[in-house]
């Protein structure tokens, strides 16, 4: 994936909506978060995926910079899952525009908490985004320690 100059300013995060993008978007998915962690593709997707809040940041020729994922829980709670960027895109704002847009997605349906398992080196990303440190979490694919956290959500600013 090549550089581009997205900024956060710029950085606005969407559903996918052709097949091209979805195809991109699980694409990054399994690049980015199974592959490194030597799992096949389709480890990348679950059973939630047809009535999860998809969201992604894309770049100005249609490749995927930033992604994330939220599924409902139960009336008031919602989880969010795999929430990656192109490690050639980090640090420009736009994982914070894939979870404020969750978030948004999420505060619209109702949902009042957000639940999320972090690795280890994401943890203060969440922790700058308002989400509190809750207990351990188990341990992805036996090679990840992960913790549990959680954001009470409010209405939108």
């Amino acid at each position: 994936m090549t550089a581009h100059s997205t900024s956060p300013a710029s950085a606005s995060a969407r559903a996918p909506s052709t097949p091209d993008e979805w195809e991109a978007y699980f694409a990054a998915r399994w690049e980015w978060l199974r592959a490194p962690l030597g799992q096949p593709p389709g480890s990348e997707r679950d059973e939630y995926e047809d009535t999860a809040v998809h969201r992604a940041v894309f770049g100005p020729e249609g490749d995927v910079l930033a992604i994330g994922r939220l599924h409902l829980v139960d009336a008031a709670n919602a989880r969010v899952r795999y929430v990656g960027c192109d490690p050639d895109h980090r640090c420009r704002g736009l994982g914070r525009a894939v979870m404020g847009a969750l978030e948004e997605a999420a505060y619209r349906r109702n949902i009042r908490r957000i639940h999320l398992h972090a690795r280890e080196d994401a943890v203060s990303f969440y922790i700058r985004l308002g989400y509190r440190a809750t207990g351990a979490a188990p341990t992805l694919y036996g090679k990840i320690p992960q913790t549990m956290m959680e954001k009470k959500l409010t209405p939108p600013a």
